[in-house]
């Protein structure tokens, strides 16, 4: 049978454990769901760092068309802003994807980004290039060739030198349509009409190689080689011209316009596999967290249950171990301590290994012992005293004292025979002394009043023996109960 003290561990280690199992339980739940919504928290992070890339990167593209239309300086610089910002949002969303195959994809954008932004300051560089032309070259020796030849037109026509006028006014129409058809392959950048610029430069050269065969007048040849020379530089310019718009045509189509989309589609599948996982992950979250409330829920339900157990089980197990109140037990032993031992103690239908029971089988041994020392103090000394357990030292000593008084008793009573046997003997060798001495009566008188003095001491003294015998039999009782108690 289990100790007070070891229920009293048991019972309360139970509880501990619950309480950890508890605790461990809400640890662990709640360590998984922080780790869990940071999981998520991450990856709505990433998406959304993923899809302000695609946002900014179409911003980039548009940026990009809207420069190539206007060659505006705002719309290279609106270029560089928004691309600034896609690297900004990458460099996040890198720090942020943790999946390999997602990391590996966002890298793989990055450097497709980077592609995009060479390409397009090649762009850049050609369309300034292309721009420079056009107004430093194709503009500016195109009114110079015009010009020399309206001289050379009005000249002729006001010498009356018809066949050079005729020809000036060919090469003349042979230019405007070249610089129509450079206008126009500028806008449409159509391979005929760059053939056609061409053509047309073709037949100029071949009319200017006519005028340069008939003319004679040396201010009209001055301004043919004028002419000769422009329109060669111009040829050259807008051939420049063709090859950078054709290289810069080529760099859009196959670079810009192939990356665009890449990264667009790339970003896009990104963005879908984030979304994906965060599908999975919300659910698959919110299923765990909510398995994990009702464990901590179940288990502190059963920790509670036990716990209400434990406690209903140690009082109850407390209160049959003192079979009663405890406050009642404590005022009954300081009453005992205090010597009162009229106290009547009920049978409760206590445990026999209860305190209670213990107390009240201790007061009931306290009573008899007490009855049994109040018959010794009234003289009674016939009363047996039957002792609880070898162990029971007030009872010995009771019997004890009982025995010695006995022996004492006795010894008084031996005594008073022994003075009362000698009293008989002289009385009768008193009245032999009288019989046989009459003569000698006197004396005989005398010694019968001594006798009779000496018979009187004897009673005297044997009273006095019993009042002895009396006496010290009350003292030693009282002696004993005194050492006793």
């Amino acid at each position: 049978m289990l100790s007070f003290s070891k229920k009293l561990y048991l019972g309360f280690s139970f509880v501990l454990i619950l309480l950890a199992s508890v605790s461990i339980t809400s640890y662990v739940a709640l360590t998984s769901a922080s780790s869990g919504f940071g999981d998520y928290r991450s990856l709505a992070r990433a998406a959304n760092a993923v899809g302000r890339v695609q946002a900014n990167m179409l911003m980039v593209r548009m940026s990009m068309k809207d420069f190539i239309a206007s060659s505006d300086e705002k719309d290279k610089q609106s270029f560089d802003s928004y691309f600034s910002k896609t690297e900004q949002f990458i460099t996040e969303a890198t720090t942020l994807i943790k999946n390999p195959e997602q990391s590996k994809k966002i890298k793989q954008v990055d450097v497709l980004l980077n592609q995009y932004n060479l390409a397009f300051e090649k762009v850049v560089t050609l369309k300034k290039e292309r721009n420079k032309l056009v107004n430093d070259v194709l503009n500016v020796k195109g009114a110079l060739i015009e010009e020399n030849l309206t001289k050379m037109l009005i000249s002729a026509k006001n010498d009356g030198d018809i066949s050079a006028a005729y020809n000036a006014s060919l090469a003349t129409r042979n230019l405007l349509l070249a610089r129509v058809y450079a206008l126009k392959f500028l806008a449409s950048n159509m391979q005929s009409d760059a053939e056609r610029v061409v053509k047309e430069f073709a037949d100029m050269k071949a009319t200017l190689s006519i005028l340069n065969s008939e003319l004679k007048n040396p201010e009209r040849r001055a301004q043919l080689e004028k002419t000769i020379e422009n329109s060669t530089v111009y040829q050259q310019a807008f051939d420049d011209v063709v090859n950078e718009i054709y290289n810069r045509n080529n760099i859009i189509n196959q670079t810009l316009n192939r990356i665009g989309p890449i990264i667009a589609k790339m970003t896009e599948e990104l963005k879908l596999s984030i979304k994906e996982a965060q599908d999975t992950l919300g659910p698959k979250l919110q299923q765990s967290n909510a398995t994990a409330v009702i464990l901590v829920e179940v288990i502190a339900v059963i920790a509670i249950l036990f716990g209400i157990f434990i406690a209903v089980f140690i009082t109850r197990s407390t209160l049959a171990s003192l079979g009663g109140d405890p406050a009642v037990v404590t005022n009954i032993v300081r009453r005992v301590s205090k010597g009162d031992l009229a106290t009547d103690l009920p049978n409760n239908n206590e445990l026999d290994t209860s305190l209670y029971a213990a107390v009240r089988e201790m007061v009931k041994s306290l009573q008899s012992k007490a009855g049994l020392a109040r018959k010794i103090a009234d003289g009674d000394l016939s009363a047996k005293v039957t002792l609880a357990s070898d162990k029971d030292i007030l009872g010995q000593a009771l019997q004890d004292m009982v025995k010695n008084l006995n022996s004492i008793l006795a010894n008084i009573q031996s005594a008073g025979d022994q003075i009362a046997a000698g009293s008989s003997q002289v009385s009768n060798f008193s009245h032999a002394l009288a019989d046989g001495a009459n003569q000698q009566k006197d004396n005989l008188q005398t010694i019968a009043a001594a006798l009779e003095q000496l018979s009187v001491q004897t009673s005297e003294n044997a009273l006095s023996a019993k009042e002895a015998n009396n006496f010290l039999l009350k003292y030693e009782t009282k002696q004993n109960l005194a050492n006793c108690f």
